[in-house]
């Protein structure tokens, strides 16, 4: 019933952090400060600095700290990733990502923490679109610079329900969202 008992067990090597996004660094931190590895269900953090922080402590103590996105290793996202790899499409010029999922006003209500800045760090984005967006990073490449636009269009919350974006990837790559 306590995580700090858990964590401060010797027996214990490894913590999965599968809470809501605003718990995930205080959680974090003190299971990295006990020296445990962790990995924390998406999003790592929700603020920036605090994802930074973690990664700081995870350095310092030696241990491992990892984000769970587990849908990059579906076999179709495999075999994706074996196609591209192997240079049968040729070059990557310009990807574009739809993901046209729906949320229910009910989905925000039954969770006090969602659609809230302070303890979901975002909307459409950082909650549903991750895992997609995730993929086409983990297909493509890293994305070099960025520019959308988000708004919250249908719900009634603080954060987004509804995005876009344009970006170039690293490699060349164009890319929309």
């Amino acid at each position: 019933n306590d995580y700090k008992e858990l964590c401060k067990r010797n027996d214990i090597d490894f913590v999965v952090i599968s809470v809501p996004h605003a718990l995930h660094y205080e959680l974090a931190m003190f299971a990295l400060n006990q020296g445990k590895h962790v990995l924390v269900e998406k999003p790592i953090a929700t603020k920036v600095k605090d994802a930074e922080d973690m990664i700081a402590l995870a350095r310092k103590k030696n241990v491992k700290l990892g984000v769970h996105f587990q849908c990059r290793f579906f076999d179709a996202v495999q075999e994706a990733k074996k196609i591209i790899d192997s240079g049968k499409l040729g070059k990557i010029l310009q990807v574009n990502v739809s993901v046209m999922w729906s949320r229910d006003q009910d989905y925000y209500l039954k969770s006090a923490w969602r659609g809230k800045w302070n303890s979901e760090g975002g909307g459409s984005l950082i909650n549903q679109s991750i895992h997609t967006i995730d993929e086409m990073v983990y297909l493509v490449g890293n994305i070099k610079k960025l520019y959308g636009f988000w708004a919250h269009r249908i719900h009634q919350i603080e954060v987004d329900d509804n995005a876009c974006a344009c970006f170039n990837f690293e490699n060349g790559a164009f890319g929309t969202l």
